[in-house]
């Protein structure tokens, strides 16, 4: 029995322990970290890189969205990238004929469905 496959952006999934031994998130050299789409369908998870690094002040970690006026394209990339994970689980069943699992996405991986994202900053 299959359950539902759920979707989340997470900023930063590599964490450090900081200096007051809280969990902090990893910086790469120009003060970045990565966001990435996180596919679960209990237990399993799969983390798939959405090609967008940012600073801290950059993430708004409540609304999981980039911050600022500039962000509407790397929001709009997030959402994309997200819309097409989710057409590929919806159209598989018909297309390959049985229910559809997480390792399935190697499939749309090796296929090079997903969108990404038009600048690196």
């Amino acid at each position: 029995m299959f359950t539902k496959i759920r979707y989340n952006i997470i900023y930063g999934r590599v964490t450090v322990k900081g200096e007051n031994g809280k969990r902090v998130v990893k910086l790469d050299r120009n003060g970045k970290a990565s966001v990435v789409i996180e596919i679960f369908q209990n237990p399993v998870r799969l983390y798939i890189s959405t090609g967008i690094k940012l600073k801290p002040s950059e993430w708004d970690n409540k609304r999981k969205e980039v911050k600022g006026n500039s962000s509407y394209n790397d929001n709009t990339s997030l959402k994309r990238q997200i819309a097409a994970l989710q057409d590929f689980e919806l159209r598989f069943p018909a297309l390959y004929g049985r229910p559809f699992s997480l390792q399935d996405f190697d499939l749309m991986l090796h296929q090079e469905m997903i969108i990404r994202p038009e600048r690196q900053t």
